[in-house]
């Protein structure tokens, strides 16, 4: 089985999940801290996940509010 390691903080990550957007390479952290390249790049990965998820909920809720209740349109 593969080793298992405390999670590291969730501020620790978005520190570096905006180094690496802003050009830093995942490799130059893995050699440098604890995370694997692998490790580092799934955190931008979900991200940018998280992002687009935050920017299209508000037109999924409309979306469903519009079907499910057409009349709320005539109001």
């Amino acid at each position: 089985m593969g080793r298992h390691r405390t999670p590291c903080p969730a501020e620790f990550r978005a520190h570096v999940v905006e180094l690496v957007k802003a050009g830093r390479m995942p490799e130059e952290f893995a050699r440098e801290l604890e995370p694997t390249a692998q490790t580092i790049i799934n955190w931008v990965v979900q991200a940018d996940r998280a992002r687009v998820r935050e920017c299209v909920a508000p037109h999924l809720e409309l979306a469903y509010l519009v079907t499910q209740s057409p009349q709320l349109l005539f109001v």
